[in-house]
């Protein structure tokens, strides 16, 4: 196995590579489960060229077997719970959306079973499966030892009959080393009347949750392994908008102790995830410049440790990302 490529479980894939995965400009295998069969038939057809995207279409749960999905007026609602027509979401929001259309028996599986029959682990899980997640989080005990990140669509409204974000959070957070870092909510949710002030308003209904694990559990005692982890991770936290954890990343366990030599040997191979971080961090603290000054000054300080070259300010910036970015898209 290829521990700089970066493997990924895309759970819901209905209309292919979320964001989280697509530019991606480093080596990475995308295992992508959708059971609704016109759209995994879609995917499959969409990806034919693609060998590093794997259609498999079956659900995932908790127990390996069979499943029946409701296929909703929504196709992209489709789920294996019952919706709950008097919900908030479904009698005000979107009423013309949750009418079950027909009932289909489908296979699922577990994300252990699967990944245990390839011989792999997955670095990033993204769920987003219509109520059932942690069904299939449950299912996944054994790879969840090794996912250094997830995004997890959390739903905080009885949509399903049950609310399921809670359980979610205590499942991750106090059952399994992660940590919260962000939410895709801004403040705004469906508001339950036009007379509301300013920018937060309305009901939560629900949101993505990006998800990281806690540094002192990635550490194995093995830097060859731990190295490209750390360096996934700090990827995830930069294309998540968690830069500062990022470089928190970059700085404790990249440039500092054993890895830094390792960190080194991998840029100079010009290892494309070593690069895709060093192009991230440029980016990063380019934005920061002009609004923190101190912290720019150790942004640039922390490139210099990391990445063994004076931070290239002014046009030699351009010159780097554009070299970096092309160096990227060519590989």
């Amino acid at each position: 196995m290829d521990l700089w490529k970066t493997v990924f479980v895309d759970g819901g894939a209905r209309y292919g590579l979320h964001p989280t995965m697509a530019d991606y400009p480093a080596p990475k295998r995308v295992h992508a489960f959708e059971p609704d069969p016109g759209e995994s038939a879609y995917l499959a057809e969409k990806y034919a060229g693609d060998g590093d995207y794997v259609v498999n279409g079956v659900a995932l749960s908790d127990t390996p077997g069979t499943i029946e999905l409701n296929v909703l007026g929504h196709r992209g609602m489709s789920t294996t719970r019952t919706p709950n027509a008097e919900s908030l979401w479904l009698r005000d929001i979107r009423p013309d959306e949750g009418a079950v259309q027909e009932k289909l028996e489908i296979e699922c599986t577990t994300l252990d079973r699967y990944f245990a029959a390839i011989d792999v682990s997955p670095d990033f899980i993204k769920l987003d499966i219509e109520g059932h997640e942690l069904a299939a989080l449950k299912g996944a005990e054994t790879v969840l030892g090794d996912t250094l990140a997830l995004n997890i669509e959390l739903v905080f409204s009885d949509v399903f009959g049950h609310v399921p974000a809670p359980q979610i959070l205590e499942f991750l957070l106090n059952e399994h080393p992660f940590m919260l870092v962000n939410l895709d909510y801004d403040g705004r949710g469906y508001p339950m009347s036009s007379m509301q002030p300013g920018d937060r308003f309305g009901v939560v209904v629900g949101c993505e949750a990006f998800f990281v694990r806690k540094p002192e559990a990635v550490a194995s005692g093995n830097d060859e392994v731990d190295l490209p982890r750390f360096v996934k991770l700090a990827v995830f936290a930069f294309r998540n908008r968690a830069g500062d954890l990022a470089c928190r990343i970059v700085e404790h366990e990249i440039a500092g102790g054993g890895r830094r030599d390792a960190f080194a040997a991998a840029l100079k191979k010009d290892v494309p995830l070593a690069r895709y971080l060093e192009l991230l961090f440029l980016r990063h603290a380019h934005r920061i410049k002009n609004v923190n000054p101190d912290a720019f000054s150790a942004a640039a300080a922390l490139y210099q440790a990391a990445f063994g070259a004076a931070y290239p300010d002014r046009e030699r910036f351009f010159r780097r990302t554009d070299e970096l970015s092309r160096l990227l898209s060519s590989g």
